[in-house]
């Protein structure tokens, strides 16, 4: 049997659409430009082969692997405020080109480099000594014949990895802060920083001389440093280190200037002291199997090691 339905609908519930003619007035577009969709400044080799160079404030962005030519950098900053997205690509120096990865001009500040390869030159990788106000993230520094990285003053350097450089892997000016870092197989220092920084979880292995190396008042949390051909840790005056391991090195495993507080530290097997340090406080520390003392250091407070 058939059942006959009848819908009875309000009208203020019924309407579908409502009137289809368009406004009054000229219609706009609807599409973004170019500059909208990607406001960054693309970076490209020249084809004269004349050094890719950013002289003015903005964002920029790799848009290919950057072969540097024989005599030259990869790319030059003379400008700050500049934020540099190297967007997962190279620059290449071919091992030949006497010049830095990246060369920041005189005392620029506020550059922002990030994301990709840095490999090949017989200067720096990053290079800004008298740079300030920086951050450099994600970036990999290989197997160049000076440093990795050398900035100025009061940057971050952060989730960096610098391998098989010649001078330093990572040196920085004071007031800054490197955290997240890997350095290894250095023919110099793995991390090198000024006075007054902060270095947290970072590794520093297998470099020729030593593991860490820093200036007065550094603070250095959770960080590792083995099989260096130094010290494993050589600090200034007045620093602070705890949590940090230091093991097979070819010298004392932490060694410090007076009037440094090590704490929560473990120095095992390590070519000289597991820890020294004069006029200073060790506390909550394990040393073992060092080849000279294992706590030592004159005038200096040691608690439950």
């Amino acid at each position: 049997m058939l059942r006959e339905i009848t819908i009875i609908c309000a009208a203020s519930t019924c309407a579908l659409a409502g009137p289809l003619a368009p406004p009054a007035g000229p219609v706009g577009p609807s599409y973004k430009t170019l500059d909208d969709a990607e406001p960054r400044t693309p970076l490209r080799n020249d084809p004269l082969g004349v050094p890719v160079t950013i002289s003015e404030p903005g964002s920029y962005y790799l848009a290919e692997n950057i072969i540097a030519g024989l005599n030259q950098s990869g790319i030059t900053i003379d400008a700050s405020d500049v934020t540099l997205d190297l967007s997962g690509f190279t620059i290449d120096g071919g091992g030949d080109s006497l010049g830095h990865g990246i060369s920041i001009i005189g005392s620029r500040e506020n550059v922002s480099i990030s994301n990709g390869v840095i490999r090949g030159f017989l200067l720096d990788g990053i290079s800004g000594t008298n740079s300030r106000n920086g951050v450099i993230d994600r970036v990999r520094l290989i197997s160049m014949e000076t440093a990795g990285i050398r900035v100025g003053t009061n940057w971050q350097i952060r989730e960096c990895v610098a391998r098989s450089n010649v001078e330093a892997g990572i040196l920085v000016g004071a007031d800054s802060a490197v955290l997240d870092c890997i350095v290894t197989l250095t023919d110099g220092d793995g991390i090198d920083t000024g006075a007054d920084c902060l270095v947290s979880r970072c590794v520093s292995t297998q470099n020729v001389n030593t593991g860490f190396s820093t200036s007065n008042g550094v603070v250095l949390a959770d960080c590792t440093a083995g099989a260096n051909g130094g010290n494993g840790f050589s600090l200034g005056y007045t620093c602070t280190i705890t949590g940090c391991v230091a093991r097979g090195n070819g010298g004392d495993g932490i060694h410090s200037s007076a009037t440094s507080v090590i704490a929560d530290c473990v120095a095992t097997n390590n070519g000289g002291d597991g820890i020294y340090v004069d006029n200073g406080l060790v506390r909550g520390c394990v040393a073992r199997n060092n080849a000279g003392t294992n706590i030592n250091g004159a005038s200096t407070l040691i608690e439950n090691h």
